[in-house]
């Protein structure tokens, strides 16, 4: 079955890869209803290709730029370090209305971006309130995702994700019109 799960995500992916060059490299806004990338379901996959490859990933804590701690994760819990970006789940199917999508080539660092933001009269409380899709556009994979989701009131979570790579998660509070970079944490694999 894992197996099977594994095969759906890469057609999946393959098939959600396959973009046209825009020849003007002018952002586009899509008005039909948006078709989302399988965010989740990418990250998931990915996570299961980290148990699989059978090496712990290393955890390194920063504090104000500084690396001040780093440990190894086990391959068990590894999901649990990237619970606040698996749920609530991305979902195209009841999440579309509520988004609004942009899509471009961008030349600066040659790649495709799907960028989503919530719209401010949205219909649905989400706390994802961003996330953007680069794809390479030799390879027609996904080179980087980075998402935005709203935890509590004053804290925000940003996860950059490199697939097969690392990923590193920021947790953002503000409060009273200050904004402060609470812990940043980069994990590699």
């Amino acid at each position: 079955m894992r197996s099977q799960n594994f095969i759906l995500l890469v057609v999946t992916l393959f098939i959600s890869c396959s973009v046209k060059k825009n020849e003007n490299n002018i952002s586009e806004k899509v008005n039909s209803a948006s078709s989302f990338f399988p965010v989740t379901d990418f990250i998931k996959g990915e996570i299961n290709k980290i148990k699989t490859l059978g090496k712990n990933p290393i955890k390194y804590l920063y504090k104000k730029g500084i690396a001040i701690d780093s440990n190894w994760i086990k391959l068990e819990s590894v999901h649990n370090e990237f619970l606040d970006f698996t749920s609530p789940k991305i979902d195209s199917l009841n999440d579309a209305k509520s988004y609004l999508e942009s899509a471009f080539f961008d030349n600066t660092i040659n790649a495709y971006t799907f960028s989503y933001d919530l719209k401010e009269n949205h219909s649905v409380i989400s706390p994802w309130k961003h996330w953007d899709i680069y794809i390479n556009p030799e390879s027609n994979c996904v080179s980087r995702i980075y998402l935005v989701k709203q935890i509590d009131s004053i804290t925000t979570k940003q996860l950059t994700w490199i697939p097969e790579k690392s990923c590193k998660i920021i947790t953002i509070k503000s409060v009273e019109n200050t904004t402060d970079i609470v812990d940043e944490i980069s994990i590699k694999w």
